[in-house]
């Protein structure tokens, strides 16, 4: 530095101290933004380096996962994709099957309770029918046997049941004409009168 505020610069430059300074600032705040931006560079080159690895370990997934299905369909693996084929093939089929039946039950049901528009309702009267003169005859029956238990009632009438000499004996004597039991025994299922 020269008396005057004269600095010589190197190479034959010369500048004023408040130049020097200026410029010395300059060249420093230049270096600085150089280390920031090689800074920022290696840790883009570190996260690029990251991005990569993870990208070669996705693909690496990628095609060990592509080798296991190719393995599935070639000669080792064509039996076992087969196999699960033809499974699947038969759960269909069974499954139409079971539809067709359920469809031919709901048909059968429908007939049975007279819901089915397409067929006359005969089923259900004809099970009231069948209902009514079942009821007919066994009334008929029933009527049948209370008229031939009639003169055993009728004995049993003139006599208190709860009488002395029947109260602590397993039988009793009762008298009524032989016609009236050959009746009682026919109707209540014995052998005909």
């Amino acid at each position: 530095m020269f008396g005057n505020g004269i600095v010589e610069m190197g190479g034959g430059a010369y500048v004023r101290f408040d130049q020097a300074e200026e410029l010395l600032a300059a060249k420093e705040a230049e270096r600085a933004e150089q280390w920031r931006l090689r800074r920022e560079m290696e840790a883009d080159r570190d996260t690029q380096k990251a991005i990569a690895a993870r990208l070669e370990n996705e693909l690496a997934a990628e095609r060990a996962e592509k080798e296991r299905l190719a393995a599935l369909l070639h000669d080792n693996g064509t039996p076992r994709f087969n196999a699960v084929c033809e499974r699947a093939e038969k759960a269909e089929d069974d499954n139409a099957a079971k539809d067709a039946r359920v469809k031919e039950l709901e048909q059968i049901n429908a007939n049975l309770m007279g819901d089915d528009e397409n067929k006359p309702r005969y089923t259900t009267k004809r099970l009231k029918l069948e209902i009514a003169r079942a009821t007919e005859a066994l009334e008929a029956k029933l009527s049948a046997a209370e008229k031939a238990l009639e003169p055993f009632a009728d004995h049993a009438k003139d006599r208190a049941v709860d009488a002395a000499e029947w109260r602590n004996s397993d039988t009793v004597q009762i008298v009524v004409t032989i016609g009236d039991l050959r009746k009682a025994r026919a109707v209540l299922g014995g052998k005909p009168s």
